[in-house]
Formats: structure tokens, C-alpha cells, sequence
């Protein structure tokens, strides 16, 4: 075997393995998600006991396919909704809640360099790896005080979520039980 068709073999090998990780993504969900969360200082969140939702968020998510897409919001605001509740908080039907509710979301591209086996670009033929990475942040905001007592995010790439809506279903319902699952609850 000549050493051309080792390093052809070799790229052959690592575009199938790179192919093999965005399809692993792609099937379990948000395989990489990473969550985080913010509890202001001094809060006691099981004070509160009701939430309503604040004035949509109209900063761009940063992929047309997102921005004013009601599908979208509206399965974020139903999973939020279902998150809040099963942590025993109520929707309020009417009148001022105690907590304000927001959500963002942004989508940005990663650019991953390392995804390939670098030991086998002895040709300079490695091209990184760029793919969409999803940002979803819930806000809980005092409606008295106007001020943010919690946050919770969730970032995770999308694979093709983006263009399959079963796909960015499972994606949102995922995001939102992780995040969720870092509030501190009522109960």
C-alpha cells in the first residue's frame, strides 16, 4: 500500500468518523447539551407562587428559520409552562402574577478544529467542523420589583433539528427539562 493511499484511506476514515459523531447528535437529542443557572442572591423563590408571561422577545434569534416562527414559540412556552407547573408554581389566569416569565433563544455557528484526528492532516486537506449551536435562556422576573430573580440556559447543537420540526421538539423538550430541572422548586 503507498503511502498516498494511506493518507486517502486515512481522511476517508476520519470524514466517516466525523459523519458518525453528527449523526449520534442528530439521534439522541441534545447529546452535548450544557445547562446553566443564576438564583439572585437573598431569594426565597417559594414566596412566589404564580406566573404569567412578559412581552415576547423580539431580538433575532439569529436564523430566519426561528425568528416569529409560532411553532417555536409556542412549543418553548408550553414546555415552560408545563416545567413551572409540575415544580408547583400556577399560570396565573388573571390579573398581575408574581413572577414575569421571558425566554431567548440564539443560534450562533461553532467552528470545531479539534473534531478531526489532526495526526492524519500531514496534507493540510483538514477542514473544521462547523455546525449550529442553539441557546435557549428562561428568565423569572419579579413582577414587583422588575428584577431577575433566576435565569436558566441551555446550550446544545442542533444537528438538523433545525430543519425537521419532530427534531426541534425533542430538542426544545429536552432543553427546557434541563434547564428546569437546575430551579429550585416549590415542592
Amino acid at each position: 500500500m503507498t503511502m498516498g493511499m494511506i493518507h486517502l484511506q486515512a481522511r476517508r476514515l476520519a470524514a466517516a468518523a466525523g459523519a458518525l459523531a453528527l449523526f449520534g447528535v442528530t439521534l439522541t437529542g441534545c447529546s452535548a447539551v450544557t445547562t446553566g443557572s443564576y438564583l439572585r442572591t437573598q431569594v426565597e423563590l417559594p414566596r412566589y407562587t404564580t406566573f404569567g408571561w412578559g412581552v415576547a422577545n423580539e431580538t433575532p434569534t439569529g436564523d430566519p428559520r426561528l425568528d416569529h416562527n409560532p411553532f417555536f414559540n409556542d412549543r418553548v412556552q408550553a414546555e415552560v409552562e408545563r416545567g413551572l407547573t409540575a415544580h408547583g408554581y400556577a399560570l396565573a389566569p388573571s390579573g398581575t402574577p408574581d413572577l414575569v416569565v421571558r425566554f431567548h433563544a440564539i443560534v450562533h455557528q461553532e467552528i470545531d478544529t479539534q473534531r478531526l484526528d489532526q495526526e492524519f492532516c500531514a496534507d493540510g486537506d483538514c477542514r473544521p467542523f462547523v455546525s449550529d449551536v442553539g441557546t435557549l435562556v428562561v428568565d423569572l422576573i419579579d413582577t414587583a420589583t422588575s428584577t431577575l430573580v433566576w435565569r436558566g440556559w441551555a446550550n446544545c447543537p442542533l444537528g438538523n433539528a433545525i430543519n425537521s420540526q419532530a427534531a426541534m421538539e425533542r430538542r426544545i423538550d429536552e432543553s427546557i427539562a434541563q434547564v428546569l430541572a437546575r430551579l429550585p422548586g416549590r415542592l
